[in-house]
């Protein structure tokens, strides 16, 4: 799995999430945060930030009943981060 892979995920639940036109500011928050931390964890020269994780868990949680083709999106990305092992 590739850091450009998990790149164009994150790309394609965003691009989901607007188009449905329901994305709060809350969510638009954890979306912002979860690609930071992703960049971060995906360039060797930093450290991998220890809430990576649990903000993808958030968004999937927030995502389970309003938007599942994004809670489909945010497994795959939780999936291939730990294919990556991060």
């Amino acid at each position: 799995m590739s850091n450009q892979h998990i790149h164009e995920l994150l790309n394609q639940l965003k691009q989901e999430i607007a188009e449905s036109g329901q994305m709060s500011e809350d969510t638009r928050v954890l979306l912002e945060s979860l690609s930071s931390e992703v960049d971060q964890a995906t360039n060797p020269d930093q450290d991998q930030p220890e809430s990576m994780m649990d903000t993808a868990m958030e968004l999937e949680a927030s995502f389970a009943s309003k938007h599942p083709v994004a809670e489909g999106l945010i497994r795959e990305v939780i999936d291939a981060l730990g294919k990556m092992g991060i």
